[in-house]
């Protein structure tokens, strides 16, 4: 029962000047996508909107067409919310609290064919480790290290960069293709001894479902100097379940593990702090909202899945350099909702999920 946050993909054709927040989710939309973010429990996984645009592309005819990038992405969940309610005291008083703690790394490269189009491949590694207690046995660990789903996508600047410099609009498509185990297995510590079987949903490195993703990005100059920001997605998926067993159900509804709908957007402002003889300083602020929605807006919502969603802040720094650029991004959560799901509103029940407070999302980018 951990919320973990979330990612989009979107890739920048040609050289862009990376400014700060960019960055992305896990334990009820996922990954992740990326991983929300402030997540845990709600499946969120992360999806590589650290490589969003937010400042500009350049219009000069020898840009660069290839882009690789490298992002990490980490979040410790261990506060325990029922709908929007703190329980986590309760949780600890009762000493049975869960800490999911994630790792999780995404490569991604993309290639521009011409200053508007681009298309690009992201290639996620999920590393998490969920803590639970066992009365009378204590704290006991199970863990998952293994590739995620694979996401190719295809984005297109609606409007000519070199005629529109101050803003810009994309729109994009993309395939999840369910390449990550969603079964992955560990032996749970019990008081009849080691038992083999699906470690949480909340730590598997795979949807075990295809997942259509919608995404938009944009961005306006106000000055040279700063700019506002705007990018989401929205990844469908039209598969009900995808077979694993909970492990855990009490009914025939919740007995396998559901394949879930994740959503993401962000929008703020970046500021050029320094510019450098060689590279460009920026800051930003924004908004994050990510989480994993009670039902699909394709097909039906059975099995199992924790739905919520963060509201967070998001600062972040940006260092540029003609070719290569580093980005930090800090989501903190102020407001976090762990939603029935569908099988809750059947039994009138309302399940729990662990959130992260904050996330630490860092990504390096090398344009050639």
């Amino acid at each position: 029962m951990n919320l973990a946050p979330s990612p989009a993909l979107s890739h920048v054709p040609i050289k862009v000047r990376r400014t700060a927040l960019l960055f992305a989710l896990a334990a009820a939309a996922a990954a992740t996508p990326t991983y929300l973010k402030a997540q845990g429990c709600v499946p969120i996984k992360e999806m590589g909107d650290q490589t969003s645009a937010i400042d500009g592309v350049s219009s000069e005819a020898g840009a660069d067409k290839w882009d690789i990038s490298e992002s990490y992405e980490h979040f410790r969940s261990y506060l325990d919310f029922v709908g929007s309610n703190n329980n986590t005291a309760a949780r600890n008083a009762a000493t049975n609290q869960v800490i999911n703690v994630v790792d999780q790394f995404d490569t991604a490269i993309s290639y521009s064919w011409d200053l508007r189009d681009t298309v690009s491949l992201d290639i996620p590694y999920f590393s998490a480790t969920r803590s639970q207690l066992v009365k009378g046995l204590g704290r006991f660990k199970t863990q998952t290290h293994d590739p995620g789903d694979l996401r190719v996508g295809l984005s297109r600047w609606l409007f000519d960069p070199a005629k529109s410099p101050r803003g810009n609009l994309s729109l994009g498509l993309g395939l999840s293709v369910p390449t990550g185990k969603s079964d992955v297995k560990d032996y749970f510590h019990t008081t009849t001894g080691l038992v083999y079987k699906n470690v949480d949903q909340s730590i598997q490195p795979g949807l075990g479902g295809w997942g259509y993703i919608f995404e938009g990005n944009a961005y306006f100059k106000f000055t040279p100097k700063t700019s506002l920001y705007a990018n989401g997605f929205y990844m469908a998926t039209p598969q009900d379940t995808n077979g694993t067993l909970t492990g855990t159900a009490t009914t025939g509804e919740t007995a396998r593990n559901s394949v879930y709908d994740q959503y993401e957007l962000r929008a703020g402002v970046t500021q050029q702090l320094v510019r450098f003889e060689h590279g460009v300083l920026d800051g930003s602020l924004g908004g994050r909202w990510e989480g994993v929605p009670s039902d699909d807006l394709i097909g039906r919502s059975d099995g199992f899945r924790r739905p919520g969603y963060v509201l967070s802040v998001e600062p972040g720094l940006s260092y540029s350099l003609p070719h290569d650029s580093l980005t930090l991004s800090v989501p903190v959560a102020e407001y976090m909702n762990r939603t029935q799901s569908y099988p809750d509103t059947l039994t009138g029940g309302h399940g729990d999920a662990f959130f992260a407070k904050f996330l630490v999302l860092i990504t390096y980018s090398h344009r050639f």
